[in-house]
């Protein structure tokens, strides 16, 4: 499972997933509680979520 957030109120949801991750432009608790952290959310953080979570199960990914 892939979780993404950017507020505190993400930070028990980031814990629990398999996959945690917080937006470049997060709150700074956030990004430091996340796995890894992406782009900012109008850069393409969900479009890196989901390449992240293909390469975590071995599929095949845009080639971005």
């Amino acid at each position: 499972m892939a979780a993404v957030g950017d507020n505190p109120n993400d930070l028990d949801m980031i814990a629990a997933a398999g996959l945690g991750v917080a937006v470049g432009d997060g709150h700074p608790d956030v990004r430091a509680a996340a796995g890894t952290v992406v782009r900012s959310c109008a850069d393409g953080a969900v479009a890196d979520v989901v390449d992240l979570a293909f390469q975590a199960n071995g599929w095949a990914t845009s080639g971005r």
